[in-house]
């Protein structure tokens, strides 16, 4: 194909065909702030060059069963947060050399008590499940781990690798056709090193 050039002003989106999504690195944008972990997406444009999206701000995340017995109202979710945090500080698997490129103080972002889109439980009684969000991937195993010390026991979800689970929750598949705003779009071409012709972060 020909030399690449900026992305035309007429155009509202970038179309790309998606080949590989895989876990990114921590960057810093042009202001030297430091972002969430990432994930960078893998594709060629209609016009046939290399692209590469690195998505911030994607966070993994897991369901968990309540307690038996506990009622939905009793669920405190910043002592539940708190709790795990301190246990997750202490155990060795948050402390040990992580895959993910480094390891943050904060493991344990939210927990909160929500209804998932299907029953994982029981087809005739939706129940409400703790849907926590942690900081990198890493920290699942960790979490898992220590949860429970703190009396739960049945979890949802949380062996879904994080590559995956961004794929299934925006509706991206291999080889699949996808848009992004133009809008959306920061021209990383000047502070992320990569191998393709076009680098952007959404």
């Amino acid at each position: 194909p020909p030399a690449p050039t900026p992305m035309s002003e007429s155009k509202e989106v970038l179309r790309f065909q998606v080949h590989q999504i895989t876990k990114g690195f921590p960057w810093r944008g042009p202001g030297g702030q430091r972002t969430q972990p990432n994930l960078s997406v893998h594709g060629v444009t209609e016009s046939g060059h290399s692209l590469t999206l690195f998505v911030a701000g994607f966070r993994p995340y897991f369901h968990i069963a309540l307690k038996p017995g506990q009622l939905p109202d009793s669920f405190n979710p910043d002592e539940f947060q708190a709790q795990l945090q301190a246990l997750m500080e202490e155990d060795g698997h948050a402390n040990s050399k992580p895959s993910w490129p480094y390891q943050p103080r904060t493991h344990v972002i939210s927990a909160s008590l929500t209804t998932p889109r299907f029953d994982m439980t029981n087809a005739f009684e939706r129940q409400p499940f703790i849907r926590l969000e942690l900081a990198v991937p890493n920290d699942t195993y960790a979490a898992l781990h220590c949860l429970p010390r703190m009396g739960y026991t049945s979890y949802f979800e949380s062996h879904i690798p994080y590559e995956l689970r961004y794929s299934a929750d925006i509706g991206l598949r291999g080889a699949g056709w996808a848009e992004v705003p133009k809008s959306a779009l920061i021209d990383s071409s000047t502070f992320m090193p990569s191998d393709a012709e076009y680098t952007y972060v959404v």
